[in-house]
This record gives C-alpha cells, sequence and structure tokens, in this order.
C-alpha cells in the first residue's frame, strides 16, 4: 500500500527584501515579534504553530520599491473597525508609509502601508466565519460586530468555519 501524500497546506510566507537586518527590524517592530531562525540572508517569524513569515533576500537583486507589487502580507484583527482604525494610527506615528489610508471595502475596514522595499501590507478585520476565541493565534475579541449593515453576511449552506484544528 502507498503511503499517503502530507497534508499540502501552505506554512511558509515569504516576502523578499534587499536588507535582512533592515526588513527584520521594520517587521519585529511592525508586527511586536522576535525571529524564530537568523541567518545573513533569511530570517523566519513563526507566526502560529508551524506557520512562518519570512524575510529572504537571495532574490534582493529584483527588489526595488517600485516594482509592482501582485501580492500583500495580510493582517487580520478582531474586532471592529475602530480596532483597524486605532492599530493604523499607531503604525502612522512608527513612520510607516502608507499606500491607502483607512477606507471601507466590501470585507470592512482597511488600509495599506509599504515596508522599506515597497512590499505591502494590508489590515483588515478577520473574515466572516473565522472565530478568534478558538485560534490561538488571535486575541480574543469582545465583540465582532461591524458598523456597517451590508458587511453583514450570512455564510453559505455547509459552510464550516476554520478552527485551530485545521491548521495544524
Amino acid at each position: 500500500m502507498a503511503a499517503s501524500a502530507p497534508k499540502s497546506t501552505p506554512n511558509l510566507f515569504l516576502v523578499y527584501v534587499t536588507d535582512v537586518d533592515r526588513a527584520t527590524r521594520f517587521y519585529s517592530d511592525l508586527f511586536g515579534m522576535s525571529p524564530e531562525m537568523v541567518t545573513p540572508r533569511y530570517v523566519s517569524f513563526e507566526v502560529a504553530p508551524g506557520m512562518l513569515f519570512a524575510l529572504w533576500s537571495g532574490r534582493a537583486e529584483t527588489v526595488t520599491p517600485d516594482a509592482p507589487r501582485f501580492s500583500e502580507v495580510g493582517l487580520m484583527l478582531p474586532g471592529s473597525a475602530d480596532a483597524v482604525d486605532a492599530l493604523f494610527e499607531q503604525w502612522e506615528h512608527k513612520g510607516v508609509t502608507v499606500v491607502e489610508k483607512p477606507h471601507d471595502e466590501v470585507f470592512g475596514r482597511t488600509f495599506v502601508v509599504a515596508d522599506p522595499d515597497g512590499n505591502l501590507i494590508r489590515v483588515s478585520p478577520l473574515d466572516r466565519g473565522w472565530d478568534p476565541d478558538e485560534l490561538s493565534v488571535f486575541p480574543t475579541a469582545a465583540g465582532r460586530s461591524r458598523e456597517h449593515p451590508e458587511f453583514e453576511s450570512v455564510p453559505p449552506a455547509g459552510f464550516e468555519p476554520v478552527v485551530k484544528a485545521d491548521l495544524l
């Protein structure tokens, strides 16, 4: 009998940077976390058990701040639009490069900033179906009410929320 293939869930999110030391300081300060592994060209942060966010300068010659960006690092916050606005104010005081100021989108309140290499970081509310009380990687939220009724939705029939065990 053939062995079954391992579960193929993404568990490494890699961001290309030109200066690993500068990027490590930036992300450590912005996200309030310390690296798990540090090498001259690669630094990783464990963002959940078995899930890494990493910085890599192995392709530094292709990274320029003016290069078009087709992906974003995402940070989903529990709570209301006020939580998104509060984090924007904190990050703005840190001097981050603001790409999009807080505004409302179909998925809720959001904003986008850029790291020193131009990589985009989007902050938004947790998607519907995520229960921050069941995910140890997110702080517990007192409430998840949206301030805009058009953002309220009912999950489709058969929808199963993601729980901590599904991420392992």
